[in-house]
């Protein structure tokens, strides 16, 4: 009885055996092995494209050793064609300070003073400035260090700092510069909160030419032919004398730099900061501010409109 059974099944396999034959002689044509190639290829393509991408964070993990974000290095380099590799970026510096800055750019080193990181793309610029020759020495810090602060070089690193963040998404330039290494001499460019010694001398020298011998302040209109009028006949006077301050104040982003300087008396520079000069109406308030600092036979020569 078994037998029997097993038999149907038995000659049932055999006949599925030439069917599984023929259809696989079937498939055996031209199209199933272009069907195949195909099928190769795309396996093949699918495996480079992961290997390209495990290839290019391996790349950005080992070859960006700079400090520099990879966006922001990225983007620098697309917009400058010369390579960033030997870029050194130095957190949390205390250097910046010594040079009376928030942060510098001076050859390969970035140095950024504590939580100033928004200064960085402005730096990264510098150092494509300074690698294509265009940066000289417009002035000298104590300690013989020479620093430039050309305002259109500021405001292109401004506005290429920015343009860079936006670019990062546009391929690496196929040949990058590299940088120049070694014991080549750097201008340092920096972001500085307030004026060098150097920087107030002239501001206040122009000031002075401009207005007859007068030092004069830009606010208010009150002149003196002493910078410092703070004591008179060895009394305190006043609250001091005339100062250099920041058009566009550093807290909204002014650097100290000769076209953001303006040269503001005691009384304005302490009482009303940033303000535009006034009209006729606001000269009259700001002259009864002096005249209660200062003896009224102290102010040499009030300014008349």
């Amino acid at each position: 009885m078994n037998m029997k059974m097993l038999q149907p099944r038995q000659s049932a396999v055999q006949q599925a055996l030439p069917r599984a034959h023929l259809s696989k002689a079937a498939l055996a044509g031209p199209h199933h092995a272009q069907l195949q190639k195909l099928d190769t290829l795309a396996g093949q393509s699918a495996q480079l494209a992961q290997l390209h991408a495990v290839q290019k964070l391996a790349d950005q993990r080992v070859r960006n050793q700079t400090g520099l974000p990879n966006q922001l290095k990225a983007g620098v380099e697309a917009l400058s064609g010369i390579s960033l590799d030997k870029v050194r970026v130095h957190y949390h510096s205390s250097k910046p300070a010594q040079l009376n800055a928030k942060a510098y750019a001076q050859g390969t080193d970035i140095h950024l003073g504590p939580g100033q990181e928004k200064h960085l793309p402005h730096e990264a610029w510098h150092v494509v400035q300074q690698a294509q020759g265009r940066v000289k020495a417009t002035a000298q810090m104590k300690g013989g260090v020479a620093i430039n602060d050309d305002p259109a070089l500021e405001h292109e690193a401004d506005v290429m700092g920015q343009k860079a963040l936006q670019a990062a998404g546009m391929a690496r330039a196929p040949a990058l510069r590299a940088l120049a290494g070694g014991s080549a001499q750097y201008v340092a460019q920096q972001v500085r909160d307030n004026f060098t010694a150097e920087q107030r001398a002239r501001a206040l020298a122009k000031n002075q030419r401009r207005n007859d011998g007068f030092y004069t302040c830009t606010h208010c209109g009150f002149q003196h032919r002493l910078v410092n009028y703070a004591t008179y006949r060895g009394r305190r006077m006043g609250d001091g004398g005339f100062q250099v301050d920041h058009i566009q104040h550093a807290s909204r982003g002014g650097r100290a730099l000769m076209g953001n300087a303006r040269v503001l008396c005691g009384t304005c520079n302490t009482s009303r900061g940033n303000r535009p000069a006034p009209g006729r109406t606001g000269m009259d308030k700001f002259r009864a501010l002096h005249r209660k600092a200062i003896r009224k036979d102290y102010l040499i020569k009030p300014r008349r409109r």
